[in-house]
């Protein structure tokens, strides 16, 4: 299951990772209100140190979300999209509940990155993006895409039992963006909340064998595909 996932040492790592990288990309304040979208439980407390406000937190299963318009400074969504049965109508409301100019955060498979390959964590299942394919997505809800960088460049394995090893995962992640950008077994996506029209948007994105282990973890309720 995915809480057991990031109690585990691979987990960890993944969190720390992830944060470092997030952190640079959500607008920071005490005024600022931010959602996460998904499984948000390793993340809210580390998202609040972040930006210094206030941070709410929500089921993937909860669409529509529970929250009036232009609401959030930042939404941060994971273990959401690669699971959503209909990705226009998630992208639409994450989009609805930003304030203009927030920023969403979008944490997704890797279509070209090695942490898809493993079953036992929760980017080894359902869709995976590429970066193209993420920036169309966005496009496509209103949503200027601001960037998109990989993250978790070490595979999946324990690094923790030696600081040698913890060394060596650490390295990866720090010149992974630089030697192989591509690369990474996650994709975080930042973009800006815009004012001008949509266009309608059916995902490429690869569709693989779900396992509903880590889907149910969010409550959502899917079939296989």
């Amino acid at each position: 299951m995915i809480t057991e996932f990031y109690q585990s040492s691979i987990g960890k790592m993944a969190h720390d990772f992830l944060c470092a990288r997030v952190k640079t990309l959500l607008a920071c304040g005490a005024s600022t209100k931010t959602l996460i979208v998904g499984y948000a439980a390793p993340f809210i407390e580390d998202v609040r140190n972040i930006t210094g406000g206030e941070v709410m937190a929500v089921e993937a299963a909860q669409m529509p979300l529970p929250y009036g318009d232009v609401t959030f400074d930042n939404v941060v969504v994971l273990h959401v999209l690669e699971f959503a049965p209909d990705l226009p109508r998630v992208m639409s409301e994450l989009q609805r509940v930003l304030v203009s100019d927030g920023r969403l955060v979008a944490i997704t498979p890797n279509r070209n990155g090695i942490w898809q390959w493993f079953e036992h964590i929760p980017w080894g299942e359902g869709r995976s993006f590429s970066a193209a394919q993420m920036r169309h997505l966005l496009a496509g809800a209103q949503l200027a895409p601001v960037g998109v960088v990989t993250a978790l460049f070490a595979p999946p394995l324990d690094f923790s039992r030696h600081e040698v090893l913890r060394g060596l995962a650490r390295g990866l992640e720090s010149t992974g963006n630089y030697l192989l950008p591509s690369c990474g077994g996650v994709l975080i996506a930042a973009a800006q909340k815009q004012r001008y029209a949509g266009i309608g948007v059916e995902s490429a994105a690869r569709k693989p064998y779900v396992n509903l282990q880590w889907a149910a973890a969010n409550g959502t309720s899917l079939g296989t595909t």
